[in-house]
C-alpha cells in the first residue's frame, strides 16, 4: 500500500484494507507460508515534513512445531 502524503494532514487518517502476501517479498524456502492476503489498519499524521504511520497489520502463515513436526496456522 502506498500512501500519498498529500492526502494526509494534521488530522490523523485511518486506511483500512487488504493487500496480497506478495507484498511481503518472503522467500518461498522460509519456514513460514503465508496464506492469506495482509490485512492493515493504519493511522497516518503529518507533521510538518514527517509523516507518522501507526497500526496493525496480520496475516496468516503456516509453520511447523519445532517441538511435535505438525504443520499448524497462525494469525
Amino acid at each position: 500500500m502506498k500512501i500519498e502524503t498529500g492526502q494526509v494532514c494534521q488530522r490523523p487518517r485511518r486506511f483500512t484494507g487488504d493487500e496480497p502476501a506478495a507484498i511481503l517479498e518472503l522467500d518461498q524456502e522460509t519456514k513460514f507460508q503465508v496464506i492469506s492476503a495482509v490485512h492493515y489498519a493504519l493511522t497516518a499524521q503529518r507533521f510538518n515534513a514527517d509523516l507518522l504511520v501507526r497500526g496493525i497489520l496480520e496475516v496468516d502463515v503456516r509453520s511447523q512445531c519445532a517441538r511435535c513436526g505438525e504443520r499448524c496456522v497462525q494469525t
